[in-house]
């Protein structure tokens, strides 16, 4: 099982513009495969998050994902790579773990779906708004 889940989410002082929602919205960002945590993060970005996993798995996921934050030095925060036939390696530069961890390439497909979506349901309902609308001048 692979999960990207997030919690203690944190907001900017006033209702936020686009730049705000991408950046300003921080919370405690977890990214495990089964019990093995490869990245915990307590003010990750989790729209910005969003926004890059959704227009990957818009285009199909071709290729690897790798998630650089516009705050950020480092490449590969976030890392979903192909390897061998139905296979992906989770992985993060901020990871403790010794080596990537191996899943299978649908389920971690099936958790950035499932983390896109609820990111979605904490804007709409603390927003009012859908996250797809907030952004729309991004694209």
């Amino acid at each position: 099982m692979v999960s990207l889940v997030f919690s203690d989410v944190t907001t900017p002082d006033t209702y936020p513009g686009k730049y705000q929602l991408l950046l300003g919205v921080e919370a405690s960002l977890t990214l495990a495969v089964d019990k093995a945590v490869v990245m915990e993060e307590p003010d990750f970005p989790i729209v910005e998050l969003r926004q890059w996993l959704k227009q990957w798995l818009d285009t199909g996921a071709q290729g690897d994902f790798s998630y650089r934050s516009i705050e950020a030095d480092e490449d590969g925060l976030i890392v979903f790579r192909r390897v061998g036939k139905g296979m992906g390696e989770v992985d993060s530069a901020w990871s403790s773990l010794s080596k990537p961890s191996v899943a299978p390439w649908p389920v971690i497909l099936d958790a950035c779906r499932d983390y896109v979506s609820a990111v979605d349901q904490w804007v709409a309902a603390n927003y009012g708004s859908s996250t797809e609308d907030l952004l729309q001048d991004m694209r």
